[in-house]
């Protein structure tokens, strides 16, 4: 794990219905994830506008935006934001289009929380290897060879590979005697 990356990254849990947040709050926070709430899809647009989570846990059908809809917007924001949706009675084209459009999974109600708690771990890991992966793109396209050095020799030996790599040249390159 990176030094600078949080172990669990913040999840946001969306419900219009305050019973069913409290129950999703309590069942994560006991697995030691950072939680924030929102009572609607258009607020939780607006939170990620500002901060940001790296899984939403989000019901299907909420006033205003629906669950594919805030998807979609998040996706947007937050393209390594991870997704997981629940709901009751949703129509099997609906859970199809919202996998097609990046979900992580849906939990049908009642909720079976170990399962939820498992779409969790998974979409959490696949965010922060996201999270890494671009932090190892930024680093490397700051370096046209695409490897990394610290040594000032070895960036000077990177240097010459770079010079004539792109030609038929045969080099040898030994190190000085001495040091």
């Amino acid at each position: 794990m990176h030094p600078f990356m949080p172990d669990k990254p913040p999840v946001l849990v969306v419900s219009d219905d305050p019973q069913q947040l409290e129950y999703l709050v309590r069942a994560i926070k006991v697995y030691g994830y950072p939680i924030e709430t929102s009572t609607s899809g258009h607020e939780a647009v607006t939170y990620m506008e500002r901060h940001k989570a790296g899984v939403i846990v989000a019901e299907m059908f909420l006033k205003g935006i629906n669950g594919i809809e805030l998807l979609k917007q998040v996706k947007g924001i937050s393209p390594a934001c991870q997704t997981i949706l629940i709901g009751r009675d949703v129509p099997t084209a609906t859970v199809v289009t919202a996998m097609k459009q990046g979900a992580v999974d849906f939990v049908e109600k009642p909720l079976d929380v170990d399962y939820l708690l498992l779409l969790l771990e998974k979409a959490a890991d696949v965010y922060r290897l996201t999270q890494e992966n671009q932090a190892l793109k930024r680093i490397t396209s700051r370096h046209p060879r695409g490897m990394v050095a610290a040594s000032p020799k070895m960036n000077e030996v990177l240097d010459t590979i770079s010079l004539v790599a792109p030609t038929e040249l045969t080099v040898l390159m030994r190190p000085s005697r001495g040091r």
